[in-house]
């Protein structure tokens, strides 16, 4: 039996996890709410630079592993593996604004260092492979599975990042490139409108914090028939963009 589990992948996966939570949680990434954690005075302690280079490839060898499983492991996954996946893309991105801020990078050598957008893409690219949904961009398909809405809320991840990697500059700090207001500020999947469909959540929910305006989105209303998707990022994440 021990054996057994000594070869089961998901075992493979967890080591790989706590290397990067070690690191992370060495660089306040686990703190929350981390924008708060950002402007306080604890974060004005230099991080060390062998900190950022470890989580960095720690954080590389979990996606690599993750990406090597076979397809057909998603489908096993738990709530602890869904939960390790998103735990390390949030970790990525936070890595993302502080390294480039901590080491002046632009947003190009920022995008050379970091491959969270490629981990994104390959990992939609696999969702869409194994899902059981099969549908269009223009309509939303009656009872998508989970990998289907899971695929579409790393689509919107993958567009905020973007977005927020596109205005890093030298010499800016990491509250105004990852956690800033306006344009390069980031926003909770979970609240983006193109997503509404897929989730029972309304304006009033004070547990995220996002960058859509949610007043002109008249179809973020709760449904007693829809299906309710943002449990477990909400658990794991408490809010995507602090």
């Amino acid at each position: 039996m021990a054996g057994f589990y000594a070869r089961s992948p998901f075992v493979a996966l967890a080591e790989r996890f706590v290397g990067l939570t070690i690191y992370s949680h060495e660089l306040g990434f686990l703190r929350k709410p981390y924008r708060d954690y950002l402007r306080s005075t604890n974060s004005a302690v230099p991080a060390v630079q062998s900190h950022l280079t470890q989580c960095l490839e720690a954080v590389k060898k979990f996606f690599e592993y993750l990406l090597s499983m076979p397809e057909s492991s998603y489908i096993c996954f738990s709530v602890v593996q869904w939960g390790e996946a998103i735990q390390a893309i949030l970790v990525l991105s936070r890595l993302t604004f502080l390294m480039a801020a901590k080491l002046g990078w632009d947003s190009d050598t920022t995008r050379a260092n970091i491959p969270l957008v490629m981990y994104l893409d390959c990992l939609c690219f696999r969702f869409q492979q194994i899902s059981t949904t099969k549908g269009n961009e223009s309509e939303k398909p009656n009872n998508p599975d989970m990998l289907y809405v899971f695929n579409k809320i790393l689509g919107s991840v993958k567009k905020s990042y973007e977005r927020r990697v596109n205005a890093i500059r030298p010499e800016s700090l990491p509250v105004d490139l990852g956690n800033g207001l306006g344009p390069v500020r980031g926003h909770c999947p979970i609240l983006d409108p193109t997503l509404s469909p897929y989730f029972a959540v309304t304006p009033e929910d004070s547990t995220y914090s996002s960058s859509w305006d949610l007043s002109t989105n008249s179809d973020l209303s709760h449904g007693s028939s829809r299906l309710v998707y943002h449990d477990l990022w909400a658990t794991m994440t408490c809010s995507w963009a602090d």
